[in-house]
């Protein structure tokens, strides 16, 4: 979503870009209610096993509830991991230029 110029670093977290607000708009996702919760709302959080950034807090739940409904992806056994399905594969492909084998 970076590359993409949807989400750019801002210290610790994340901000949504102007860009970044139609693109969540477009998959439905309301950054004004997610914005008010008490949780983080888009922070930079390490991933363990490939040492990137990801993204997490509100705005990452949000995402990955919208996959998970999408059938993009769903919950492994293992916590804190997911897996992507065909359909997955092809909407990551065309969203985010994402492709993965």
């Amino acid at each position: 979503m970076t590359k993409k110029g949807c989400l750019a670093p801002l210290g610790r977290d994340f901000r949504v870009t102007d860009d970044g607000h139609a693109f969540f708009a477009e998959m439905g996702i309301d950054l004004a209610a997610l914005a008010r919760t008490r949780r983080v709302f888009a922070r930079q959080c390490l991933d363990w096993s490939e040492r990137r950034p990801h993204l997490g807090g509100a705005l990452g739940a949000a995402v990955c509830e919208h996959f998970i409904n999408q059938g993009w992806i769903k919950r492994a056994k293992v916590p804190r991991q997911a897996i992507v399905l065909d359909a997955g594969r092809s909407a990551l492909k065309g969203l985010l230029g994402i492709k993965i084998a």
